[in-house]
């Protein structure tokens, strides 16, 4: 079920978080709710995902201590859980907006078509991963009825992107293949990127004082490129910012400063 990356998840509290008139008690309950829809539908998403590539499992350095891969689950067990997963995620969304159930829903069968071989084509597999993290953006707006900033859904998307150039670049650092260049490119490119457009929310967005999080920001996604691409660094996205000590400090400082700066 991999609970670590529930952490990912968070996004679905984005829209809140930059939306001050909506802050309530009762908004804050209803995003809470839907993070944990979303916790439940990667659950189910990961053992499906598991599921269907516990042949190839097995011969990753990695990913062979999987239980799946390990043999210690059997793959009807597995595919159980994916479902009784799905179905609580979906009650949940329903008990809280048919719109939540929308994005739940397509979440989950996009990805569920990234599992079954859309995460093998070359551009298909990346757009996957993006536009999952959009639909929690579209979730957390949707629970308390706002439209979606477009700063946020450009900054989620190009952030996004780098995650994934990131996780390919730590798949070929535990492999024999050797790290492509292009590749490094692309990582220092929306890097810049997602820094500039977030500069811009910054400066022409509705909430200023933002600005002045913008050193968070760059000391963040520097470290991230250090890691991945100087130090080569084998671990996912997800990994190497719970147990790296500097991303994790930064990232935590930066939640607690845009929450002042927004609602203190």
């Amino acid at each position: 079920m991999r609970p670590a990356h529930w952490v990912k998840n968070l996004f679905v509290a984005a829209p809140v978080v930059f939306a001050p008139h909506v802050l309530s008690e009762e908004n804050v309950v209803r995003v809470a709710a839907a993070v944990i829809c979303f916790c439940l539908a990667a659950s189910g998403v990961y053992a499906l995902n598991d599921w269907c590539d516990r042949e190839s499992d097995r011969n990753h350095p990695l990913r062979r201590t999987r239980p799946l891969a390990q043999g210690m689950i059997v793959g009807r067990d597995a595919l159980f859980l994916a479902a009784i997963l799905a179905t609580a995620a979906l009650a949940g969304a329903w008990a809280l907006a048919p719109a939540v159930v929308g994005f739940v829903a397509a979440y989950g069968a996009l990805n569920v078509a990234y599992s079954f071989g859309v995460k093998s084509l070359p551009m298909a597999g990346p757009a996957t991963v993006v536009a999952g993290f959009l639909m929690r953006i579209g979730a957390g707006a949707a629970v308390i009825d706002v439209p979606p900033s477009p700063w946020i859904l450009v900054v989620t998307g190009l952030l996004a992107a780098l995650l994934v150039a990131g996780k390919r670049r730590a798949d070929l650092a535990t492999s024999a293949f050797a790290a492509n260049p292009r590749l490094d490119h692309v990582l220092y490119v929306l890097a810049a990127a997602t820094l500039l457009f977030y500069v811009v929310y910054a400066v022409v967005g509705p909430q200023p004082k933002t600005l002045y999080s913008v050193p968070l920001v760059a000391i963040g996604l520097g470290r991230y490129l250090q890691r991945v691409v100087l130090q080569e660094c084998p671990q996912g996205p997800t990994e190497l910012i719970l147990s790296d000590r500097v991303l994790l400090p930064t990232i935590a400082a930066w939640v607690f400063l845009v929450l002042f700066l927004v609602h203190g």
